[in-house]
């Protein structure tokens, strides 16, 4: 059986959640657009999120609701990312912080270390600066 599932190319080992896919992310991608990296609980704005870096843009998913759910998405094209970088915060318990700076905004998402590294090197595999 050849799913999206199948060609993930990696997975960050935390994610024992499966959030995200319940609600599936899946539906929100584009024709083409595979999913090559995704973590659980990454921060952004105050709110969590799970994070995807596909071969056309980075997502942060986050189903809401139990009965009734709703979906909040937010999604970059790598096309319109103009600098990315990666830094790690904290002295005894390090987060990771993933800076992504658009034409008119900049993000910042934050978690594990090694989970915002792996996405900070997914990313750095599809951006064309």
């Amino acid at each position: 059986m050849n799913t999206r599932e199948d060609k993930l190319i990696y997975e960050d080992s935390d994610n024992k959640t499966g959030r995200g896919i319940g609600m599936s992310v899946e539906s929100y991608l584009m024709p083409g657009e595979e999913i090559q990296y995704k973590t659980a609980n990454v921060e952004m704005g105050g709110s969590t999120y799970d994070l995807y870096v596909t071969n056309k843009r980075v997502v942060l998913f986050k189903a809401r609701g139990l009965v009734f759910k709703k979906a909040d998405l937010l999604a970059y094209k790598m096309s319109d990312i103009q600098n990315v970088t990666y830094r790690e915060e904290g002295l005894a318990f390090k987060k990771g912080v993933l800076g992504i700076e658009l034409a008119k905004a900049r993000i910042e998402v934050k978690g594990k270390s090694d989970a915002i590294r792996g996405a900070y090197q997914a990313i750095m595999q599809f951006w064309s600066a």
